[in-house]
């Protein structure tokens, strides 16, 4: 464990207790030669999301994604507060403008198909969650709950097709 880990470990507690406000003290708290390391950074991106804070993780984000641009985490949460913010399509815009390395993870894939079931290219989205799912199959059931892909799973019905076993075989 590195000392940024371990100077993290309160605020991740905190995190996982969903005591928002503690774990906001803790990163207030930590040294100022620490406070802009990339770490503690995307912990107060986190910290941004799980208080629905999305113009303030909008803000954080668009700075360290000039800052460290190579860092597919900084892409993806940003993306995902522009979302929440139904700025959908600067979402997708967002995503597809990040690093080549974004493309090696299934939550780029997953969360591209999101956006274009909400945009209405679902043909797209069920592209973008094939490729996910090859890449991750824990993504298969979460997506049956996503409301972000509702559109896509109506279709299907409309079609005579299970969600359920389009997701199983896809």
């Amino acid at each position: 464990m590195t000392s940024i880990e371990a100077l993290l470990q309160p605020f991740i507690g905190y995190m996982e207790l969903e005591m928002w406000e503690e774990a906001q003290q803790e990163l207030e708290s930590l040294p100022p030669e620490v406070q802009l390391h990339p770490s503690v950074q995307l912990a107060r991106l986190d910290l941004f999301i799980e208080m629905h804070a999305w113009e303030n993780g909008v803000a954080l984000a668009n700075s360290l994604c000039t800052q460290w641009p190579d860092e597919p985490e900084f892409w993806i949460k940003r993306s995902y507060c522009l979302h929440e913010l139904r700025h959908t399509r600067e979402a997708k815009e967002g995503l597809l403008a990040g690093p080549p390395k974004l493309r090696q993870q299934a939550i780029y894939f997953y969360n591209l198909a999101c956006y274009e079931a909400q945009l209405g290219d679902l043909e797209a989205a069920q592209q973008l969650l094939m490729k996910c799912f090859k890449k991750d199959a824990h993504y298969r059931e979460a997506s049956l709950s996503d409301s972000d892909l509702g559109p896509l799973w109506l279709l299907l019905k409309q079609q005579g097709l299970s969600p359920d076993a389009w997701v199983k075989r896809g």
